[in-house]
């Protein structure tokens, strides 16, 4: 045989590229998803912009409408699920009550006495730190424990989930941090972030203790602040350039005992929030099932379609608005109250 033949014997055989048609067409989609991409961060920096302005700790449904808010109620069964069928659309389907009863919580000695702290968190409380401990026990219900009939070394609930945890800059943009972080009365727990085992889902969840404010049925702004700085940063990674919606899964621990969860998705227009009622985790009844209920859902799947979703259209805020004009009177009114209540 001769060189020649030797040389074309190994040679691979010939593979058409793309034609010229084919490249620009994946370059036509890439701009049009960077045009889309840029869009969508810019609404939604508008909304994130109009809600650090207000100032306020807490939205009333009067202020929603303004903010561009849609806030939906999130009912649950006692067994966790969905009380009104599972809501469209749907991004997280929580983990089944009989499944978690197979897993019970079986600490090694090494552990036992931590899992006992969290088991009496009554006896050790503190006045000004019950959403810390609170916080502390979900997180350790679901990522520390050992729990009966989870193969691995670990044994843990998080284990046999999608959920993976995550570090808390890698959520938050910097220029965020003085409305997420930096603020009098709340601040998310530097260990209290997951995202999805898998890449390409976007989906993310956290914990938020708000530590200074009591239970109450109006949405805080921190919440709001916090979803909308999350989405942000999330979309802006280059491994989610295909997503057009972030869903965001938070537990909100107030300093009372109370907590509730959230679902929340930016439609295109408006921030969709799902919000349970408040439960209670002051008694140990309502502390054991409040604890299995939040456990299930940080246990949750993510699902939905997060890439064909269709947005609807955002319609600019009214120039007009008179949300900061109602801030400043607000303001003003306080101020002359004062005065006339001075000596």
């Amino acid at each position: 045989m001769s060189t020649w033949e030797t040389w074309r014997g190994l040679c691979l055989p010939f593979v058409k590229g793309p034609s010229l048609r084919e490249n620009e067409q994946v370059l036509r989609k890439e701009r049009e998803f960077k045009e889309r991409c840029a869009k969508l961060i810019d609404d939604l920096d508008s909304i994130y912009r109009k809600a650090y302005d207000l100032g306020k700790p807490f939205f009333d449904p009067t202020t929603y409408d303004k903010l561009k808010i849609r806030c939906e109620t999130l009912d649950l069964k006692d067994d966790g699920e969905y009380a009104n069928g599972i809501p469209a659309p749907n991004f997280f389907d929580p983990f089944p009550l009989e499944t978690l009863k197979n897993h019970q919580i079986t600490p090694e000695d090494s552990a036992t006495k931590d899992y006992q702290n969290y088991e009496n968190i009554f006896d050790k409380t503190k006045e000004d730190d019950t959403s810390q401990v609170v916080s502390y026990r979900l997180m350790r219900h679901f990522g520390l424990f050992r729990r009966n009939g989870i193969p691995g070394r670990r044994g843990r609930l998080i284990d046999i989930t999608a959920w993976r945890q995550a570090e808390f800059p890698d959520f938050i943009q910097e220029y965020f941090m003085p409305g997420v972080y930096r603020q009098r009365g709340y601040s998310p727990s530097p260990a209290a972030w997951w995202e999805a085992q898998s890449t390409p889902l976007p989906h993310i969840m956290c914990i938020f203790e708000f530590y200074s404010f009591k239970g109450t049925e109006e949405l805080l702004r921190g919440e709001i602040l916090a979803i909308l700085a999350t989405t942000i940063t999330r979309l802006e990674l280059e491994c989610y350039q295909d997503e057009v919606v972030i869903p965001v899964l938070m537990f909100s621990i107030m300093s009372d005992y109370k907590a509730r969860i959230i679902q929340a998705f930016f439609n295109g227009d408006k921030l969709v929030i799902r919000k349970s009622m408040l439960y209670d985790f002051s008694t140990r009844a309502t502390l054991s099932s409040s604890t299995t209920l939040f456990i299930q859902w940080m246990a949750s799947k993510p699902v939905g379609d997060t890439r064909g979703f269709t947005l609807e259209d955002f319609v600019p805020f009214e120039e007009d608005d008179n949300i900061e004009s109602s801030v400043k009177e607000e303001e003003e009114a306080a101020e002359t109250e004062n005065t006339a209540a001075a000596p």
